[in-house]
């Protein structure tokens, strides 16, 4: 019987086809990394933006405002490790605020012209003045050490 290629040989390639395989899984999950966001606030700004306009909505077919009962409920939902900062009304009464516990804290919003100017953390939010009734909000939370601010 005649042998055919060396066998020592064929086990030295399967070892070493083995453990190529196995440093490449290694190196790809070493090298893979999850982004971690916090999306609270990103979430919040979504649901705020539903929840604001079926409100709205509510308010043109019933003439019964409920804005200040949706803004202090809300601001109590969302915790006090968010800032949220409400900007409603009709020009020429339009509002600012925020709620701290019960106590409701007023801002003054100024009207340039068809813009609605905030000014909060040391910057000017600007909003468009539509005609009829606003509503807009300014989201802030605390991450990291950082102050992640969105709108809406």
């Amino acid at each position: 019987m005649q042998k055919r290629g060396n066998k020592s040989g064929q086990f030295y390639f399967v070892a070493a086809v083995i453990l190529i395989a196995i440093l490449i899984g290694f190196s790809s999950i070493v090298n893979y990394s999850k982004k971690r966001t916090t999306t609270k606030i990103s979430d919040i700004r979504e649901e705020l933006k539903i929840e604001s306009e079926k409100i709205l909505d509510y308010e043109t077919y019933t003439r019964d405002s409920k804005i200040e009962n949706f803004t202090k409920d809300y601001s109590d939902y969302v915790g006090e490790d968010i800032e949220i900062y409400f900007i409603t009304g009709t020009n020429p009464g339009i509002e600012a605020y925020k709620y701290e516990g019960d106590q409701r804290i007023n801002i003054n919003p100024t009207i340039t012209g068809n813009k609605i100017n905030v000014p909060l953390y040391g910057l000017n939010y600007e909003f468009n003045l539509k005609p009829g009734k606003n509503f807009y909000f300014i989201l802030s939370q605390d991450i990291n050490g950082e102050n992640h601010v969105l709108t809406g």
